[in-house]
């Protein structure tokens, strides 16, 4: 989840954007928590930081929208939003939930 350069993005100014361009809500972001600590869990090193805030935020939110949401975006829609390419997202996805072992 380690990106070269800090996006030029708060992390406040980004999930407000996703939550205005999505179909999350703010009582979702929550979900965020429960896979920084299960992430956490099997990583202790791992830290959150202004080069791994914002990428690990949007492949939490796609993989728990696919999870949890009746009717979610597409991947493609989340990248444009998250100012990302859809390959390197379908590789954040892919990468969480495999070091997750897909206990989502």
């Amino acid at each position: 989840f380690h990106a070269k350069k800090p996006p030029p993005i708060s992390v406040d100014a980004y999930l407000t954007r996703i939550i205005r361009y999505t179909p999350i809500e703010p009582p979702f972001l929550l979900v965020i928590l429960v896979y920084l600590d299960r992430y956490w869990a099997r990583y202790p090193h791992f830290v959150l930081s202004s080069l791994t805030v914002h990428r690990f935020v949007m492949a939490t939110i796609v993989v728990a929208s696919k999870l949890y949401l009746d009717r979610f975006a597409s991947n493609a829609y989340f990248a444009k939003v998250a100012g990302t390419s859809l390959a390197e997202l379908n590789a954040l996805e892919l990468e969480l939930c495999l070091r997750l072992d897909w206990d989502l």
